[in-house]
């Protein structure tokens, strides 16, 4: 089966490694794959090592990220630029359709339509993976708007959500094309159960350094956490995608303390993961949480905001914590870890068993496979 495959970007955040992992396992199944990229980027050097084609086309996404003064007239101009781009890129995209033949198409999130509209005119089946809730957790704006994108998403053979958050957010009802499929990671890789750290605390904040992330949370919670504490640390992994919002974050951890460490994002996360202690997760509004998950299957203790999919990850006192959305709830929960005995060593132990059962790339990649076969069978028996 041929499909022509639709990514948002080419870095090695969440979205793009799921894809990744996703393409490698089919390949391994004889599926022939051609991947759609609007820029250059990591992933391709990834893609290339593994014999995966690729085409780099710059077709626009269908969002702006919307930023302080962001007026009327910007959404006019913006809209009017994606438009101008995407009729520019629409016979690029039918020209490499015409020589790849594909069976169907898939697209990778929610902020590119130009995989449902290329499946609309060849008349092909379309599969939409939504992985982001768009206001919520980014401050998109779906350009022309969000009705438009949830028109695409009914008109798609299947819609993949990443979490049932995620789809009661999108689709209220489905008409029956909605799949939750949680993502997929290498458990033969797991670490092990773990004991409490007692000469030096590292805790650990990882994504892009955006405000929806909440490291600014983290700084703040990781100050009072300190004064108990004075032997901790806390690691900011991450890109700064916000130039201004990362500038706030490295003054106020300036006026805090030296134990707080800026690191830019690390394609190798073994080497992230075993120099953590504890991990935390601020999103104001996540889809699901795949540092959550990695941080599980190193057996690292995670603490999480309590919003979103990361509610159908952890549960309270068994194998995470979550805290309230509040700094002071934040500090209360990471100092509970230290305190009192062996919550550290049960929460390790008990996220350890249980997210090897239930997010294998196994799982993940035979759940794909049977919504891409079926969804070819269905188009071969409607021609």
């Amino acid at each position: 089966m041929r499909i022509l495959v639709f990514a948002h970007d080419s870095s090695l955040y969440g979205a793009s490694q799921s894809l990744f992992t996703l393409l490698k396992h089919l390949k391994q199944k004889d599926y022939q794959l051609l991947v759609l990229l609007p820029r250059g980027g990591e992933l391709l050097t990834y893609l290339e090592n593994e014999g995966i084609d690729y085409k780099v086309l710059y077709f626009p996404r269908a969002v702006i990220q919307i930023k302080k003064g962001y007026s009327l007239l910007n959404r006019i101009i913006d809209i009017a630029k994606f438009y101008k781009k995407k009729h520019f890129n629409r016979k690029l995209i039918l020209k490499v359709c015409e020589e790849f033949k594909p069976h169907l198409i898939y697209t990778n999130t929610s902020v590119v339509t130009a995989g449902i509209e290329t499946a609309v005119t060849l008349k092909i089946p379309h599969i939409w993976h939504v992985r982001e809730f768009g206001w919520d957790d980014y401050k998109f704006k779906y350009l022309p708007s969000r009705n438009a994108v949830i028109s695409g998403l009914l008109m798609s053979e299947k819609v993949i959500f990443i979490s049932k958050a995620v789809k009661d957010a999108w689709l209220h009802d489905d008409k029956g094309k909605a799949e939750i499929i949680y993502n997929g990671f290498d458990i033969n890789d797991c670490g092990t159960s773990r004991s409490r750290p007692y000469a030096e605390i590292k805790i650990g904040i990882l994504g892009a350094i955006v405000p929806g992330k909440g490291q600014g949370q983290a700084i703040d919670a990781f100050e009072q956490f300190l004064k108990k504490f004075p032997n901790s640390f806390l690691y900011i992994y991450g890109d700064p995608i916000d130039q201004e919002y990362y500038q706030s974050l490295k003054i106020k951890a300036l006026q805090i303390s030296e134990n707080i460490i800026f690191k830019s994002f690390e394609k190798d996360t073994d080497q992230i993961y075993q120099n953590l202690d504890i991990v935390l997760n601020c999103s104001l509004k996540e889809g699901f949480g795949r540092s959550i998950v990695e941080a599980m299957i190193k057996g690292i203790p995670v603490i999480a905001n309590n919003n979103g999919g990361i509610t159908e990850i952890i549960e309270q006192d068994s194998n995470g914590l979550l805290f309230n959305s509040k700094t002071e709830d934040l500090t209360k929960q990471l100092t509970r870890i230290f305190e009192e005995p062996d919550l550290y060593e049960r929460l390790s132990a008990n996220a350890l068993a249980q997210v090897t059962q239930r997010y294998s790339i196994e799982k993940y990649v035979e759940s794909m496979d049977i919504i891409f076969k079926s969804s070819n069978h269905n188009n071969l028996n409607n021609g």
